[in-house]
């Protein structure tokens, strides 16, 4: 299940270790910005498409490593695998790349869990969000030993994911209760 942070950062779901803040000063980190500019990989919070580009998926990742190497150094063998973390990446609207790398760059005082959420937040909710939201929910209450209720959240935070991910996990919604978690976590990017 660890792969579901690095997807949408389900925090019910997962528990990760905070950093601890190497900084001296008490000025709290910024958290993600999402103006028009999103970054250098030209995205915006509207992109429909998929990836920007690997250089933009790429140094996310460098991003996301060099964090987990700094600020949770037990546990980065996953986080620091290049190829399955820009696999993943591509599944991220270009803004939400571009704003997530901005804030794992920031220091060990923000967590990965907090980076995600405010990135997600920060982002507006579409009606593909929505709708995955209401139908999973739906679905959850008749598979609720198979569909963990976080999946279904407002704070699953699907705005981060381009409209055919969130589409795509809305379709795994239809599969056999004990197929629909893994589904949703392949179409989101993540292996089983």
């Amino acid at each position: 299940m660890n792969s579901v942070v690095r997807i949408c950062c389900v925090a019910a779901l997962l528990s990760i270790v905070a950093c601890k803040d190497e900084d001296s000063d008490s000025t709290p980190d910024a958290g993600p910005n999402l103006g028009q500019d999103a970054g250098p990989d030209g995205g915006s919070t509207t992109d429909g498409g998929a990836d920007g580009g690997v250089d933009a998926s790429l140094a996310y990742c460098q991003a996301l490593c060099s964090h987990e190497t700094a600020c949770n150094p037990q546990d980065t063998s996953d986080f620091c695998d290049t190829a399955a973390c820009t696999a993943r990446a591509s599944f991220y609207l270009d803004a939400a790349r571009s704003a997530l790398r901005a804030c794992l760059s920031a220091s060990c005082s923000v967590d990965e869990d907090a980076c995600f959420t405010q990135t997600a937040d920060a982002l507006p909710t579409r009606s593909v969000d929505e709708t995955f939201r209401t139908r999973c929910t739906a679905r959850q209450s008749a598979c609720p030993a198979d569909l963990p209720s976080s999946l279904c959240a407002s704070t699953n935070v699907t705005e981060l994911l381009v409209p055919s991910a969130v589409q795509a996990g809305d379709a795994c919604l239809s599969k056999p209760c004990a197929e629909v978690f893994d589904c949703v976590l392949e179409a989101w990017g993540s292996a089983k």
